[in-house]
């Protein structure tokens, strides 16, 4: 079951084939990793010069790339452009061979104001160079499946903060009987059991919270994530409901 919440976190991602540049001889990938959060949805965009000559992709504006959301009938429901301005001027962004870069995005799941439904969604991103070594070629682009859940009844405003196995997490919540239970693990083991946290008011009311997680060293993951998830139960022992992962660090080995 804990995996399941996990996979909330799990990249997302489709991997077009290599975009070759035959003018030049070099080439290049893209492609965009899409993760669907309780509350938010991150976009992280990957460019890299896999060929053998330095890239120079020449932009018209200080926009360097676009994100769109869809939905299941092919409506835009977010654009990362629009209601954004761009200094007008060209620039150039110089990738030398096997050189990366990566920008990050985020979203709230709201179209004007008011949250979209749960479900899948389709997100499509480019590259918007006008022109790369000099040549007019099509954008980069790369796509990717995004799900997002339900909205969680229970908890909202969710914030972790802290590195190196000493966390807080904050929020607000509103559990039934006044208090909710936390757990940690890193997917494959529980690395702080389960614990209440009460709160100060009973639903439907909303109360602020903070707690503080501490995990020792040689507990930590080498590759992995360390991952808490706050959620109600029916009665000591029995079923959980509401859950909502909380991703406190990701730890990977050189």
């Amino acid at each position: 079951m804990k995996k399941m919440f996990i996979l909330i976190f799990c990249l997302l991602l489709s991997y077009l084939p290599k975009n070759a540049f035959s003018e030049t001889g070099g080439s290049y990938q893209f492609f965009v990793h899409a993760i669907g959060g309780p509350e938010k949805a991150e976009f992280v965009l990957i460019l890299k010069n896999d060929g053998s000559k330095p890239l120079d992709f020449e932009f018209s504006s200080s926009q360097k790339y676009d994100i769109l959301v869809r939905d299941e009938n092919g409506g835009v429901v977010y654009q990362y452009s629009e209601g954004r301005s761009f200094l007008q001027a060209l620039q150039t962004l110089t990738l030398n061979p096997e050189e990366t870069v990566s920008w990050t995005e985020e979203w709230n799941y709201k179209q004007d104001g008011v949250r979209v439904t749960a479900g899948n969604y389709k997100v499509e991103a480019a590259i918007t160079a006008r022109q790369i070594n000099g040549a007019v070629n099509d954008r980069p682009t790369a796509t990717a499946e995004l799900i997002i859940p339900m909205e969680n009844p229970v908890f909202r405003n969710i914030k972790a903060s802290g590195v190196k196995g000493n966390y807080t997490i904050t929020g607000e919540a509103r559990p039934g009987t006044g208090e909710f239970f936390y757990t940690a693990e890193d997917g494959h083991n529980e690395l702080v059991t389960e614990q209440t946290m009460r709160t100060g008011s009973e639903y439907p009311d909303w109360s602020k919270f903070e707690l503080s997680i501490r995990i020792p060293a040689d507990k930590l993951p080498k590759n992995g994530s360390v991952i808490t998830s706050l959620y109600e139960r029916t009665n000591q022992g029995g079923q959980t409901f509401h859950h909502y992962p909380v991703l406190l660090e990701s730890f990977r080995e050189p």
